[in-house]
């Protein structure tokens, strides 16, 4: 059966169609598996290291004498769930994180590492635990007790967080080099599919057999064809080198190709800002982890050095940190720390329960978020004038449904979602540090009047001793005098 000359293009079109559109599938779902499997390896060591370093402030503010936290409903499970995420890993099996494929000899290493440490993290938290219970027990102060114990829990939670370190960053080579792999198929494919385009369109300049309104017509398609190869190899060049800035200056809506080198410039910029914000909140937790475990013997010192670097890496521009203090039998809210080139608005440094917006967002114990501020609310200044900030974010410090104080930050940029999200994690460190702190101080307090005590004690003890002995001295010299004088009265009746 003899096919049409008529035909023979359009069947042949449609072929060249349906190579290039299986090919297309092919490549994308090749991007798609490496996408899926490097998520949850990607996710694996940010998750162990934020569960970690929240088990030990929570296990420091436990042995610190705060009851509001339990160490086997709480804390424990948090060190169980990092290792079962790890042994998910190890034996490539389906955890919280999504499934994990059967990881390469480095990432096993890293991961048998991550694991020990984990499970000696676990161990000394356990001892830790047993200690202080049993001083409990016997009565015993155990602030100062343990020290040995203190510093192996320590030595092992920095090691852990060199081990997550160095599990994060082999993670991230890896992804790079399947991204590169990737980005190999993509540009090999979209070669081949141009290639392919060049020659069904050489095949059809060649097949038109009217000379002259056929071979202008060709000539054309011809001139088209190459501007639109030009225009895609440029694209895929600047693709390839990482500038997805690019335009394709072709019509998505007719040409399949060019609509599907646009969806993978795109797909590729949103995985790079989502690369972006995980790395920024990874960075931020790992700083503001940091300098809570650092200057923790200052309630002051630290409130400043929080609110400080936190206007600072969230490129805000003003802000302040109240914390919950007694006032007899009632609580206020005292502006213990402030960041801003004028500080007008916080003139006033006690609010109470329901006081404007900060007391509002104590009382309620949820977080508000303008970007309509009112008139003179608050002013950012700086050297060439005043005016109110686009956006106000008050947030309380909260851990366990109890409140320690309330944070206020005020920028002329809106926050975005995953800057407010990264806010509402870190609060949640800062309360309990605060909280933690605030017990140190009271303790350390408490343990500077019982040694002032004590020593005044000891004091008044050698004041008695020695007057004791002063009156034994006076009794035995009275003694002596007396039988004195009784001799003399003897030999006087003699």
């Amino acid at each position: 059966m003899k096919i049409k000359k008529t035909l023979v293009i359009p069947i042949i079109s449609l072929i060249g169609g349906i190579i290039i559109a299986t090919i297309a599938l092919i490549v994308q779902t090749q991007v798609n598996e490496v996408i899926s499997q490097n998520i949850p390896q990607k996710s694996l060591g940010d998750n162990v290291k934020c569960k970690a370093t929240q088990a030990h402030l929570w296990l420091e503010e436990y042995l610190s004498g705060d009851s509001s936290i339990n160490f086997e409903k709480e804390i424990l499970p948090l060190i169980k769930e990092t290792q079962t995420n790890v042994n998910a890993a190890l034996d490539g099996d389906t955890c919280e994180l999504g499934v994990f494929c059967k990881p390469n000899v480095t990432f096993e290493h890293n991961l048998e590492e991550v694991k020990k440490e984990l499970i000696k993290f676990e161990e000394l938290s356990i001892k830790r635990n047993d200690f202080y219970i049993k001083g409990k027990i016997s009565g015993l102060q155990t602030a100062n007790a343990g020290s040995q114990l203190d510093q192996e829990f320590d030595a092992t939670y920095e090691n852990l967080m060199e081990k997550l370190t160095n599990l994060i960053d082999d993670v991230n080579r890896e992804i790079e080099e399947d991204n590169s792999k990737v980005m190999y198929w993509v540009i090999s494919s979209v070669i081949f599919i141009l290639g392919m385009s060049m020659m069904l369109s050489f095949w059809i300049y060649r097949k038109n057999e009217n000379e002259e309104q056929h071979k202008k017509e060709s000539d054309e398609k011809l001139s088209i064809e190459l501007n639109r190869f030009s225009k895609l190899q440029d694209f895929v060049s600047h693709i390839s080198t990482g500038q997805f800035d690019v335009n394709l200056d072709l019509d998505t809506e007719k040409d399949i190709l060019a609509k599907t080198m646009i969806n993978m410039r795109d797909a590729l910029v949103q995985n790079k800002s989502e690369d972006q914000k995980r790395h920024w909140a990874t960075e931020g937790m790992a700083l503001f982890g940091e300098i809570l475990r650092n200057d923790n013997d200052d309630l002051e010192k630290l409130s400043n050095k929080i609110l400080s670097n936190l206007i600072k890496y969230l490129k805000a521009n003003q802000g302040g940190l109240f914390i919950i203090e007694e006032f007899g039998n009632t609580q206020k809210l005292v502006l213990q720390a402030a960041y801003a080139y004028e500080r007008k608005k916080y003139s006033e440094k006690i609010i109470e329960l329901g006081e404007g917006l900060v007391g509002q967002a104590w009382q309620e114990q949820e977080m508000i978020y303008m970007t309509d501020i009112p008139d003179n609310y608050i002013a950012i200044t700086s050297g060439l004038g005043g005016s109110n900030p686009n956006c106000l974010l008050i947030i309380p410090l909260k851990v366990n449904e109890s409140i320690y104080g309330i944070l206020e930050i005020a920028s002329f940029k809106p926050f975005e979602d995953y800057e407010i999200d990264f806010i509402k994690r870190i609060t949640e460190s800062i309360a309990s540090t605060l909280s933690s702190v605030k017990v140190n101080v009271r303790t350390a307090k408490l343990l500077n009047e019982t040694r002032l005590m004590s020593e005044q004690l000891q004091a008044q003890e050698e004041e008695l001793r020695q007057n004791a002995e002063e009156m034994l001295a006076t009794q035995e010299e009275m003694s002596r005098r007396i039988l004195e004088l009784e001799s003399i009265i003897q030999e006087a009746g003699k």
